[in-house]
């Protein structure tokens, strides 16, 4: 009788872990197919303005395109040297991007906090808007503007 109990406690068992792996399987293809395949397909155009105060010509600004991908660390090139930024975080709706130190989300009121020394991401929307950052500079400095392209 307990030779029959341990047979279905294994049956059982094995059904449940099944059960999970399955399940495990169902959520990574559709993880893989809600981000990837979405988001994976596009790139980020991120446009740099760089600008002086000590003149009234400006720098024409430069576009650069980057095909997307989670982790990606792209650099920039800009007149205060190259920065880097990397993509923390992809879903179908959002990219979080962390920004280099010196380099700061635009507000509301299209200032930046020149104080403000906390490392800063963004969250780039995948619908098309756009996000600017901006460096913590008075008298020259650059303005990033991220685009997501499908």
């Amino acid at each position: 009788m307990s030779k029959i109990k341990n047979g279905k406690n294994k049956t059982v068992l094995f059904t449940i872990i099944g059960i999970i792996i399955g399940a495990l399987l169902i959520v990574g293809i559709i993880w893989f197919l809600t981000v990837r395949l979405y988001v994976g397909g596009g790139n980020l155009k991120v446009t740099v303005s760089d600008w002086t105060g000590w003149s009234e010509q400006q720098p024409n600004d430069k576009e650069y395109d980057f095909k997307i991908s989670d982790k990606l660390i792209f650099e920039v090139p800009s007149q205060l040297g190259n920065k880097s930024f990397k993509v923390n975080y992809i879903n179908s709706n959002d990219i979080v991007i962390t920004l280099p130190s010196g380099v700061i989300q635009e507000n509301e009121k299209g200032g930046i906090d020149l104080e403000d020394n906390t490392k800063q991401t963004i969250t780039v929307k995948t619908n098309g808007d756009e996000v600017k950052a901006i460096t913590q500079t008075m008298d020259a400095g650059t303005t990033y503007t991220f685009k997501y392209l499908k």
